[in-house]
Order: C-alpha cells, then sequence, then structure tokens
C-alpha cells in the first residue's frame, strides 16, 4: 500500500523546528511530505497524489510592507485555496497564532482568519487555549478542530557540553543562580519591559544571561546592568543547549502568546520558566514547575516574581518530568494522523 501525501507550508526546516519531529511521527503513522510549489500548474499535476495541503503561518504568503500589495497576495491566496478546494484537496490550518504579531492590515487579517475557519477542513489547535483563543477572537473555532499541542524536542538540540563546562565558557560560577532570555526587538516578546523590571529590581543575588538582537533603548539597559552578559545576534542552533542547560530560569516575558515553542525548548531541558499569567502559560504549566506573574501588571509582576526565585524558590523535578511526558509527539502525531484519515474520508 503506497503511503497518502500531504504538503505542509513551509516544509520542515531548522528555522521552524517542531515541524521536524511532528513530520518524522506522521510518517510512522504512513503519511508522507511532498512538497510542492502552491500554484495553479502544481495543483492540477498532483491532484489525486497529495491529498492534504497544511499550512502553518499563512500571512507569511501575503504579508507585505504595502496594504495594496498584502490585499492583492491575498486574493491570490484565495484563488488557490478554491482551487484546491475544487480539485479536493483537503486544507488544514495549524492555529499557532489566532493574530499574526505584526502586519501592515489587522482588518486583513481578521478576514483572511475568518475565511481560513469558513472554508478550512480542519483547524488545529497547538496548545491547550488555542480553542478559547480563536472563539474569543472570531466566535468559532472553524467547521472541524482539533487540540494536538506540541512536544518537546528531546534530540534536537545536542548537548556539547556539560553543565560545568558551559557555565566555565561564560565565566559563571557554579553557585550562581542564572536567568537566560533570548531578547527580541519585536514587542509582544516584552524584552525591554523584562529588562527595565530586572534592573529595578536589582540587588538581587541574580545574574542575567541576554541574547538575541535588542532594541537601542534594551541595549542601554544592558549596558548599565551588573551581573549581565549580553550575546548580540541570533544564536545558533548549536549552542542553544549549552545556554539553555547552563541556565536555572528561561525568561519568557511575552505580552500575548498563543503557543510558544520557546516553552516547550524550556521543557526538553527540564528547566523552569519565568512567565506572565496568561492561558497558555497556566494551562501547559503547574504551580511547582514555572514563576508565572501578572501579565497585566508586568513590570511589578517581574518584580515579585525575580524576588521570588532570589528567596529560594525551587521547581519539582518530578512535576517537570510529567510534564515532559505529558506533551509528547506521539500524542500530537496521533491525533493529527487521525484526523487526517477523518478529513480525507469525507
Amino acid at each position: 500500500k503506497t503511503m497518502p501525501f500531504y504538503a505542509p507550508y513551509p516544509p520542515p526546516d531548522r528555522s521552524n523546528p517542531f515541524q521536524i519531529p511532528l513530520a518524522e511521527k506522521l510518517r510512522q503513522h504512513h503519511w508522507e511530505i511532498k512538497s510542492f510549489n502552491w500554484r495553479p500548474v502544481n495543483l492540477f499535476k498532483y491532484r489525486n497524489k497529495v491529498l492534504i495541503l497544511h499550512f502553518h503561518w499563512p500571512e507569511s504568503q501575503w504579508r507585505s510592507q504595502s496594504v495594496l500589495l498584502s490585499v492583492l497576495k491575498a486574493i491570490w491566496w484565495i484563488i488557490r485555496a478554491e482551487l484546491s478546494i475544487l480539485l479536493g484537496y483537503r486544507l488544514v490550518w495549524s492555529a499557532h497564532n489566532v493574530l499574526p504579531h505584526y502586519s501592515s492590515s489587522m482588518t486583513l487579517e481578521h478576514g483572511m482568519r475568518r475565511y481560513i475557519l469558513r472554508r478550512f477542513d480542519l483547524i488545529v489547535g497547538h496548545a491547550l487555549n488555542c480553542q478559547n483563543d480563536l472563539v474569543a477572537a472570531f466566535g468559532t473555532c472553524g467547521r472541524r478542530y482539533v487540540v494536538a499541542p506540541l512536544g518537546v524536542y528531546a534530540g534536537l538540540y545536542p548537548v556539547r557540553l556539560s553543565r560545568e563546562e558551559a557555565r566555565k565558557k561564560f565565566s559563571l560560577d557554579e553557585n550562581e543562580t542564572v536567568v537566560l532570555l533570548f531578547g527580541s526587538q519585536s514587542a509582544y516578546k516584552g524584552t525591554d519591559v523584562f529588562l527595565r523590571s530586572w534592573k529595578s529590581a536589582m540587588p538581587l543575588p541574580l545574574s542575567l544571561m541576554v541574547v538575541g538582537d535588542l532594541s537601542d533603548y534594551a541595549q542601554d539597559v544592558v549596558n548599565t546592568l551588573e551581573y549581565c552578559q549580553y550575546l548580540p545576534g541570533r544564536v545558533v542552533d548549536e549552542d542553544i543547549a549549552d545556554l539553555v542547560q547552563m541556565s536555572d530560569f528561561l525568561a519568557i516575558p511575552y505580552q500575548h502568546i498563543t503557543t510558544s515553542s520557546m516553552y516547550f525548548l524550556a521543557l526538553t531541558f527540564h528547566m523552569p520558566v519565568i512567565a506572565p499569567n496568561l492561558p497558555f502559560f497556566v494551562q501547559h504549566s503547574y504551580p511547582t514547575t514555572a514563576v508565572l506573574y501578572n501579565h497585566n501588571d508586568p513590570e511589578q509582576g517581574l518584580r515579585e516574581a525575580l524576588a521570588r526565585i532570589a528567596a529560594g524558590w525551587k521547581p519539582d523535578p518530578e512535576q517537570i518530568a510529567a510534564l515532559v511526558k505529558r506533551f509528547d509527539w506521539n500524542t500530537t502525531s496521533d491525533t493529527l494522523a487521525q484526523m487526517y484519515n477523518e478529513i480525507t474520508l469525507t
């Protein structure tokens, strides 16, 4: 029996690491990837060969700095989607975010999301909170919805150095309590707010490691901090394991989020997080595995969270291990493969 094919957009690569273990697990369920450029000629070519088109971040295909160009690209996107439906393809959307983090026109994004929810065969939520988030934003979660939470990234980020060796590499004392922050200039990731809170909360017996591209404001703050190291630029995959496992906490100060792959990265290394009490973090952690703070007052909340850690808060290793076991790619792929089978038979 030949394996059925599906085409993911975008296809798996290292920039979207969650798709790699997911694709491997789906293959075990006899679903194989067949990548092709999504254009009319190929839709005819692969008709009855590829059964499912699975979109992850569809807005990337029409996003432009020009509203007019975005609208024109969106119309072309809808034309291709309608042709796909006409030719018998089943369309799937993974709702990683209820709405994009940035756009030249949020009105357009609302309209396109409503189109997808109305016309697609399946909506996949990769977080327990996703269904409620979609209903709150659009009044619906689509014609058919399934939750298939992400899993941890075991084996995807190989460990090269021991914790002791990694700390030595970055001149950190073995007894320091280190907080790791992957910084960003994107406002929704809350980097500026976190650094402002950190500065106002000091002095505390904590050290900070900041990685990534920062705003001018954030760089100015970092330059004034004691017990802080800053590694500018994009971190390479080979260094991620070293950075995470040598740290004690991963800060994820996002201001709004539907699904966070960064959180599952922390779980991969059995690391507690510092995060706002948004539905995603509340529903995917336990009080003993994460330090959550009030997202409505993030600066004060972060200061209180850091004070709790400085006062000796420690995670429960058994509870973290239970979460690692709970968020497993086998569960995700079992659910998704079953839904693939169902929608292609109807």
